[in-house]
């Protein structure tokens, strides 16, 4: 006569040919979750190598063989992009975003034409100094796109960011700054659709 297995005992064989059979098969090496997560961040970086290729374009006049230190330039944002730990979801507006990368370019061109022109005048009408400047955009990716861009106005130079406060190396500290500060300023929370508080001036 065959003893028939306990209850117990059957269900510890269970459990140990079910966890021999998961133990055989091989994990792939990115689950669905992280698969996703990875498509998310590569399309995210379509915008800015987009806005980049074309601001490069622009400020090289549109030449085929300035792409041979461009393409490089990009692949190296795209990975130090990619490599960046995620961080608040900005939606970018394209419209925006294109009128930036065209004002970008004429502000470039401003800057460089305004300090040639400094530099080469016998009185050198200079009188250097350093401003602050209060910012009401969102922490993050809208206050560094703004404390680069301040470099491309004309006859400025973005020094330090303390907090809300974006401290600013000025050539010629009798000029009236504020026009155009709150006009880059307006022009960057439209990229990132970020809200302004009306009826506040920033000092």
């Amino acid at each position: 006569m065959t003893n028939s297995p306990s209850p117990a005992d059957a269900a510890r064989t269970a459990i140990t040919t079910t966890t021999r059979s998961h133990a055989l098969q091989p994990s792939p090496p990115f689950g669905p979750v992280e698969r996703t997560g990875l498509r998310i961040r590569l399309r995210r970086l379509i915008l800015p190598i987009v806005l980049l290729a074309l601001i490069w374009s622009m400020l090289t006049d549109w030449r085929l063989d300035a792409w041979v230190f461009g393409l490089p330039a990009l692949a190296i944002a795209a990975g130090l992009l990619l490599a960046m730990p995620p961080s608040r979801r900005w939606r970018l507006s394209p419209v925006p975003t294109l009128f930036f990368a065209l004002w970008f370019a004429v502000q470039a061109v401003r800057g460089a034409v305004d300090v040639a022109l400094r530099a080469m005048s016998p009185r050198m009408p200079l009188r250097p100094g350093f401003r602050s400047w209060r910012t009401f955009l969102p922490e993050g990716a809208p206050r560094i796109v703004l404390a680069n861009a301040v470099t491309l106005l004309p006859g400025t130079l973005s020094a330090e960011i303390e907090g809300e406060r974006l401290v600013i190396h000025v050539l010629d500290n009798r000029l009236d700054h504020d026009r155009a500060l709150a006009d880059l300023e307006s022009r960057i929370a439209a990229i990132f659709t970020a809200h302004l508080p009306e009826g506040e001036v920033a000092a």
